[in-house]
């Protein structure tokens, strides 16, 4: 009789793993994807930017699905990080088309991914800044993406809870600021390169 028991529970546990690795597979694919939208974005390649995320989406969803049927692999934090990643570059791409953050709702994700993906989209709106202040662009075309900077960074500062509910926030909040406070920086200097001297200042050299 225990034998049968345990015969069949190394039955299921053997059906889990072969799950979880079809999801580790899987989330390979999204890790890469999630980076390929990210760098065709940085290059203004939009509309293959748009056609990624079509199939990124696809196998995101087919991964939660897989993994909702199994809560131990489901809570187990196996598809958290592709998640990040997922949701950093979706978010990013959202940003610049259509001027809007996603919510967790409209990505399909859970609360932490989420959280974690959206801080990370910080770091590539200051890319974007940088990389056009260095185009000589004028400072207005680019602040825009400075208010997400700081909208994300007051969203995220505000959240109270214990580190082992959402690992990583803290510290990431901590960095986020720093990136904020240094972008401001840039801005501001670029901003001088473009204000006009005034005629006295002109006239005395």
């Amino acid at each position: 009789m225990l034998k049968k028991i345990v015969e069949r529970i190394e039955k299921e546990l053997k059906q889990i793993e072969d799950v979880r690795d079809s999801i580790i597979r899987e989330s390979r694919d999204i890790i890469r994807l999630s980076r390929e939208i990210v760098h065709l974005v940085h290059r203004g390649e939009l509309e293959e930017a748009r056609s990624r995320i079509n199939k990124l989406t696809e196998i995101v969803r087919e991964i939660v699905r897989k993994a909702r049927q199994h809560p131990q692999l489901y809570y187990s934090g196996l598809i958290c990080g592709p998640l990040i990643e997922y949701v950093e570059a979706v978010t990013l791409y959202n940003i610049v088309t259509e001027n809007k953050i996603p919510s967790p709702e409209e990505l399909d994700v859970e609360n932490v991914p989420y959280l974690l993906g959206l801080g990370d989209v910080v770091g590539e709106l200051r890319r974007i800044i940088i990389e056009a202040l260095r185009r000589g662009e004028d400072v207005k075309e680019v602040e825009k993406y400075f208010r997400y900077m700081e909208e994300i960074y007051e969203a995220l500062s505000l959240i109270v809870v214990p580190d082992a509910l959402v690992p990583g926030l803290r510290g990431k909040v901590d960095f986020i600021r720093k990136m904020v406070e240094v972008t401001r920086a840039d801005l501001y200097l670029a901003t001088l390169r473009f204000v006009p001297r005034r005629e006295e200042d002109i006239n005395e050299k």
